[in-house]
């Protein structure tokens, strides 16, 4: 379980209670050992060709990935992350003025 300092900073006490609580009720029930033994019985079951995607190289794939160590975003990825941060705060903000700009664009701002 990963828990950010913002999401620590987002949530009030209560909230946090009620994240890790559920975070530790899918340890408990060790969600993470049955999703990684549901896969590699799929992985490893005979199926018919058309079966939901679950064939045997995807998810072995999947389970390493699921198993390994996070890999660190690149250059490059942190950087659309950042952008697509920043563009989602601002598009309230943006949305919010979008009258005011085309009322002074028209000039048709009311008498004070």
């Amino acid at each position: 379980m990963i828990l950010t300092t913002g999401a620590v900073q987002a949530l009030d006490p209560g909230q946090l209670d009620a994240v890790l609580a559920h975070e530790r009720a899918h340890l408990a029930g060790r969600h993470p050992l049955l999703l990684a033994t549901a896969l590699v019985l799929l992985a490893t079951a005979a199926s018919p060709a058309p079966a939901l995607a679950a064939g045997a190289t995807d998810s072995v794939q999947r389970i390493h990935r699921l198993l390994g160590p996070a890999k660190p975003l690149g250059r490059a990825r942190r950087q659309l992350l950042r952008a697509t941060a920043a563009a989602l705060a601002l598009t309230p903000v943006l949305l919010a003025l979008t009258p005011a700009v085309v009322a002074l664009a028209l000039g048709k701002l009311p008498a004070a």
